[in-house]
C-alpha cells in the first residue's frame, strides 16, 4: 500500500489524532501467555486500539445512538461522568433516575434535535455494565 504525500500540517494532524487515540490491547496471543517457547519462537499477537473498535462488534444489541461509537470515546464518557459510571456498575436504573440517565445520554452523545426515551435507560446500563466492568 502507498504512503499518501501529506503536507506538514496534515502530517501534524494525523499525530496528534494518534495521539490522543487509547493504546492497543492484546487481545489474543498464540501460543498463549505463561506458555514455555524456545527462542526464536514467533508469538502471535492480536492487538487493537479500543479507539478503532466500533462498539457493535462487541454488543450487536447496542442502542442505536451509541451502536457506531467506539468503546475507547464510550469508556471515557463513562469515567468522566459521576452519574454514567454510577449506572455502569449495574445493568438497572431506577425509575428515579431515568429521566436524568437520558437527559446525560443526550448531553454525551447525541445530536441536536434527538430525543432519547428514558425508558431505554435501561438498555444504555446493560450496555455500560458490559463494557465498564470487564
Amino acid at each position: 500500500m502507498a504512503t499518501p504525500i501529506l503536507t506538514d500540517a496534515q502530517r501534524a494532524k494525523v499525530v496528534e489524532y494518534v495521539g490522543k487515540k487509547d493504546p492497543p490491547h492484546v487481545y489474543s496471543q498464540n501460543p498463549s501467555a505463561g506458555t514455555a517457547v524456545a527462542e526464536g519462537t514467533t508469538i502471535e499477537l492480536t492487538m487493537a486500539s479500543n479507539s478503532d473498535i466500533p462498539l457493535f462488534v462487541i454488543d450487536e444489541e447496542a442502542p442505536i445512538l451509541i451502536k457506531n461509537l467506539p468503546i475507547a470515546e464510550i469508556e471515557k464518557a463513562i469515567d468522566e461522568d459521576p452519574l454514567l459510571k454510577d449506572v455502569a456498575k449495574k445493568p438497572t436504573v431506577a425509575e428515579a433516575d431515568r429521566q436524568a440517565v437520558a437527559n446525560t445520554i443526550k448531553e454525551r452523545f447525541a445530536p441536536a434535535g434527538t430525543i432519547v426515551d428514558p425508558a431505554e435507560a435501561e438498555k444504555y446500563a446493560k450496555t455500560f455494565n458490559m463494557i465498564y466492568n470487564k
